[in-house]
């Protein structure tokens, strides 16, 4: 019942590495201290985003805004944020020309 917009960047993020449910590296959190990849490394709210890529690339957050407001335009959102959430519920079921339409976009009628 939800979809996940990812454009050409890492988006893993608010992962919970302390449920029993996530498996995950009994060091990781230890690796990502040592080599300072993140300000902060809380296990309940783990960013792999942003430990391992690059967040708030234009090219890649503006896509996935455009995709997030192409298909749940119920849901408001700003343009240019960090990170955006991962899954979303659709405003209706998604079919095979929804994908198309998102893919094929050009912003045209949005303020990008």
């Amino acid at each position: 019942d939800s979809y996940a917009m990812v454009a050409n960047g890492l988006r893993i993020h608010g992962v919970n590495l302390d449920s029993a449910d996530v498996l995950h590296s009994a060091k990781l959190l230890e690796f990502v201290r040592e080599h300072k990849l993140l300000d902060n490394t809380d296990p309940k709210e783990f960013n792999f985003a942003k430990a391992f890529g690059v967040i708030a690339d234009p090219y890649n957050v503006d896509r996935e805004w455009l995709g997030q407001k192409m298909l749940t335009a119920s849901h408001k959102q700003a343009t240019r944020q960090a990170q955006y959430p991962l899954f979303m519920k659709p405003d209706a079921p998604i079919a095979v020309p929804d994908v198309a339409r998102v893919l094929s976009a050009t912003y045209e009628g949005t303020p990008l």
